[in-house]
């Protein structure tokens, strides 16, 4: 299996930090380190498991990030990456999306609505199309006036998310 090293890209607000990518089967191991090779040097311990127990689950923060992947084990002095970068959430600790390169994962972005910021999960309804659902409601009812925000929109500002909204996200995915 071909694994290569990723980077999350915080903006002005923190420093990178990295994570191992299974290009093989398209998904990313979730734990960041600060450290490219303390990440590869627990990988090669025990792969998936000894990167989860190399770096405790601790941060509740969410940040919007961009994630990009190197070559390989390393990324170029020229800054050539992997794919297309893109945009999505994270910890201190812990990538939370996108985890999957492909189109096997729901889909994430934010959803203004009543002034609030919220998480949401592209859900299927059925004859009415797909809709934006967030993570902290069962059921949702859709509003004219709710704005659908991509995740580029927010990279590099503080984000005022919706408590429920990141403890869902942290419990799914962290």
């Amino acid at each position: 299996m071909g694994r290569i090293l990723g980077r999350v890209e915080y903006g002005a607000c923190e420093p990178n930090r990295f994570f191992i990518h299974d290009d093989t089967s398209g998904w990313s191991i979730s734990p960041l380190f600060a450290d490219p090779a303390a990440a590869w040097e627990a990988y090669d311990r025990g792969e998936g498991q000894a990167l989860r127990d190399a770096v405790p689950k601790r941060s509740t923060l969410v940040t919007v990030i961009r994630k990009v992947l190197a070559h390989g084990r390393a990324f170029d002095a020229n800054g050539e990456i992997y794919r297309e970068p893109s945009f999505g959430l994270a910890t201190e600790d812990r990538l939370l999306y996108p985890l999957s390169s492909g189109y096997e994962e729901s889909r994430y972005s934010f959803l203004r609505a009543g002034g609030v910021l919220h998480v949401a999960e592209e859900v299927d309804g059925g004859f009415s199309g797909n809709y934006d659902r967030p993570l902290c409601a069962e059921r949702w009812n859709w509003s004219k006036d709710d704005e659908r925000v991509a995740f580029e929109d927010l990279f590099n500002q503080p984000l005022d998310l919706c408590p429920q909204c990141v403890a869902a996200l942290i419990a799914q995915r962290g």
